[in-house]
């Protein structure tokens, strides 16, 4: 029961407190019974009045667990600049690279995103040194497991963009992983659907 619905109840109680103490002191109802009864009631309404404020007041002021979990700005801002970190690995960001991102983006999301944004994007991360994994840990928190599998299948799209994926980029989506705590098992899963629809094969290097 909320915090409102006691403080509800509790006031009934009162208010049948009062009216049973009213009609026994004014004689209508002689009867002890009734006043005790309507102390009991006065003392319960009481206490309930007092808990259910409280109640409500604990509720109000305590932080909702998960209230940003799955929220779209968060999200977005999140898959974009970890598309990006991936294209710019390189320090460079090619034209097509710049479609991939937005294709990719609108694929994920339904929704576009301008050319300026993920050019400004790249240009600010760069700038300010990209760190892509310890953005992801301070967020990943924020965001529910159907966000961050996409965000996982986004970033596969861009690392095996040539058709392959070789050990750099397999070590650079093991980071993503760890940074968004996807457990091992469902990142295996997802992986190797991801690799059999596409028909990828891993980049070996000889030695």
């Amino acid at each position: 029961m909320g915090g409102i619905k006691i403080m509800a109840t509790g006031i009934v109680f009162l208010v049948l407190g009062v009216l049973a103490i009213g009609l026994y002191q004014a004689q209508v109802v002689p009867n002890p019974l009734v006043m005790g009864s309507g102390s009991i009631c006065l003392a319960l309404g009481g206490f309930m009045v007092i808990f259910g404020l409280f109640g409500a007041a604990f509720k109000e002021f305590t932080p909702r667990e998960g209230i940003h979990r799955g929220n779209t700005a968060i999200f977005s801002h999140t898959l974009i600049r970890c598309m990006i970190a991936i294209t710019v690995a390189d320090n460079v960001l090619e034209d097509d690279e710049v479609k991939a991102v937005r294709n990719l983006y609108k694929r994920v999301t339904g929704s576009e995103i301008g050319e300026g944004i993920v050019r400004e994007t790249a240009q600010e991360m760069l700038k300010g040194g990209v760190d892509i994994i310890t953005e992801l840990k301070n967020t990943q928190s924020s965001l529910d497991k159907e966000s961050k599998e996409k965000i996982l299948i986004a970033s596969l799209y861009i690392l095996a963009a040539d058709g392959v994926m070789d050990e750099g980029e397999e070590m650079f989506l093991e980071d993503i992983r760890d940074g968004l705590k996807v457990p091992m098992a469902r990142f295996n899963k997802i992986k190797k659907d991801f690799l059999a629809s596409r028909a990828l094969k891993k980049k070996t290097v000889s030695g």
